[in-house]
């Protein structure tokens, strides 16, 4: 599972165990976390909110009795430290079942991850207790019981009138000590992991604070713009993250991971990746033609530095190219700027691929211009300078289900094919880890790695055709992709994709990205992989084929670190997905998307 879809598992969570079904009128949760908050999911009207989603396709499938054990078994992985997943590591362990706080809260919760430097992260969950008196009794009662299994210690003290309880946790087994604190004040019934965490929300609850998480500049930023989109329709959710800060405190809170995650967030900072500064998200769930409608702002205003100059995705028309077939399980666009590409990509490769050996770049391409028994091609000219800005991104599976299941493509098109097949074949031609061969008339390049003892499975398939170089994982999507214009009507005349170009235009013309998704289809691998403890093949991500084009080898694949042994067959639970998409614009101050997942009867 991605992060993104971490984000999606916290926050249906999130409805599953607090299930209010009234109003309130207490503080709201942006204005008592902290300016150090990394990451915040609220609910505004849990009552409303799961009346909405129980009338999504996502709402009925977590009502499906085949979906109970999976789902019963959840909390208990999500609290296992062992994890080391997302999930687990932004959950905090209360010691209770979920039963047992269903109906805690009838006004805002508030799920948040807070990092001050030189501090530990700490979690916290913020519930609105107004007219819970009883539940909340009943509560606290079972997690000092829990605690007292657990051995903790409890202490507390007074912060003002407010009792601030804090149970200290001896290590046990795979499980760091902790602490858990908790306190109730005006109405909200407040648990984290930090004393100080504690004092500051403490605070921010009995007065108006400038160091609040919602008088911050990011913050005020992505949700302006949220709100600017959304007119009168208040969210049923907000999401808001600081996307480094928060990896980064995702990193300490779980340091069983290898090293490579933080050599990458450096060389990101390092790249001003980082301008990436704030992302905020306002959520509807149930409403008009969506099941789920989320409006995304996503703030990194310019000037930016070194490699996130290549980040510069124009504006544009945007339609699928007409060798696109209907039949795809999800195919998407963006509009690239190859020329910032050529200018700008240099230092980044260098130190991701290079291990910070500087120039390593520009020597390779003056190797490529210069060596007299190299291909003696200008690459920025005769590559680069050959490809347009429409990037076509295109998937389909194979079953039955296995690791390489999936196969890709990605196909960037030129004004000069002819031109780009002679700088292809002058690139490739003559390595000894490629080969070339024949798919559907034309001439193919298949990679290998190096030293490869059979050649069955190429790390990557290079073609140009159709006006367009073809860069694919797999020789049978390939050959399908060629010649699909033959067999089926191409994918913009397709109705499924109609339906979703109608609720496109009626926000923008002009994009930057748009993605169109069958989750029937384009789930289907991943949910089986994961139901049997695997992972796709890394060489069958878009990331993967582009590291084996590069460097000549797939980044290494992790198993899932969530056990879905106990969900049902794919089969069970089809009939709940159906069609996705996103749209996104370039703004001057970074982009803006919506995403949305129609209703069936929209369909």
């Amino acid at each position: 599972m991605t992060r993104k879809n971490c984000v999606l598992g916290i926050f249906t969570t999130a409805v599953l165990l607090l299930s209010p079904d009234g109003t309130s009128a207490a503080k709201q949760s942006r204005d008592v976390l902290p300016a150090s908050t990394k990451f915040s999911l609220s609910v505004a009207n849990q009552q409303q909110f799961n009346d909405r989603l129980a009338t999504t396709g996502l709402g009925k499938m977590l009502l499906d009795p085949a979906l109970k054990p999976f789902l019963n078994d959840l909390p208990r992985q999500m609290r296992s430290e062992a994890s080391g997943h997302p999930l687990g590591v932004l959950w905090i362990d209360l010691g209770v079942e979920s039963g047992d706080i269903k109906d805690l809260s009838e006004g805002e919760v508030a799920w948040a991850l807070v990092h001050s430097k030189g501090d530990k992260p700490s979690r916290v969950l913020m519930a609105d207790v107004t007219n819970r008196e009883k539940q909340v009794e009943v509560l606290l009662q079972k997690i000092t019981a829990s605690m007292g299994k657990q051995k903790a210690r409890k202490t507390g003290t007074n912060a003002g009138a407010t009792a601030v309880i804090v149970f200290n946790i001896p290590a046990a087994g795979n499980s760091a000590a902790r602490k858990l604190v908790y306190f109730q004040k005006d109405d909200q019934l407040v648990f984290t992991e930090a004393v100080g965490v504690a004092q500051v929300l403490l605070e921010n609850l009995g007065k108006d604070s400038a160091e609040s998480l919602a008088k911050q500049g990011g913050y005020q930023q992505v949700i302006k713009q949220c709100k600017d989109s959304a007119g009168d329709v208040a969210p049923d959710a907000v999401l808001y993250l600081v996307p480094f800060e928060f990896s980064e405190a995702l990193r300490e809170l779980s340091p069983k991971q290898d090293n490579r995650a933080d050599d990458s967030l450096a060389v990101a900072r390092k790249h001003n990746f980082d301008a990436i500064s704030a992302a905020g998200s306002f959520i509807k769930v149930g409403q008009g033609p969506f099941d789920f409608h989320l409006r995304i702002a996503v703030h990194a205003p310019q000037p930016w530095k070194n490699g996130m100059r290549i980040c510069r995705f124009p504006n544009g028309q945007l339609a699928p190219a007409a060798w696109v077939g209907g039949d795809n399980s999800s195919y998407s666009m963006m509009n690239a700027d190859f020329a910032a590409l050529a200018k700008y990509v240099g230092p980044l490769f260098d130190d991701v691929y290079g291990e910070g050996e500087e120039g390593l770049y520009d020597d390779l391409k003056n190797t490529l211009l210069e060596d007299p028994d190299g291909p003696q091609i200008d690459i920025d000219k005769e590559l680069y300078g050959r490809l347009s800005q429409q990037v076509s991104f295109v998937t389909r599976n194979q079953l039955p289900v296995t690791p390489d299941s999936p196969q890709k493509i990605i196909a960037i098109p030129t004004k000069d094919e002819k031109g780009l097949v002679e700088a292809v074949k002058k690139t490739l031609q003559g390595i000894s880890e490629i080969e070339v061969r024949k798919v559907a008339g034309h001439e193919a390049y298949f990679g290998y790695e190096v030293d490869a003892e059979t050649k069955e499975k190429p790390t990557f398939i290079a073609c140009v055709a159709k006006d367009h170089l073809f860069l694919a994982t797999d020789t049978a999507v390939l050959e399908h992709t060629l010649t699909a214009a033959k067999s089926q009507k191409p994918l913009s005349s397709n109705v499924d994709y109609q339906k979703l170009l109608t609720h496109w235009k009626q926000i923008d013309e002009s994009a930057s990205f748009r993605q169109f998704a069958r989750l029937q289809d384009s789930l289907h691998v991943n949910y089986e992989l994961f139901r049997q403890g695997k992972s796709p093949s890394s060489s069958k991500t878009y990331g993967g084929l582009l590291q084996n084009i590069v460097a000549g080898e797939s980044p290494p694949v992790e198993k899932p670190k969530i056990d879905g042994s106990k969900l049902p067959a794919f089969d069970a639970v089809r009939q709940y997905f159906g069609l996705a998409g996103i749209t996104g614009r370039t703004t001057s101050t970074g982009w803006f998307l919506h995403g949305f997942i129609l209703k069936h009867d929209a369909e």
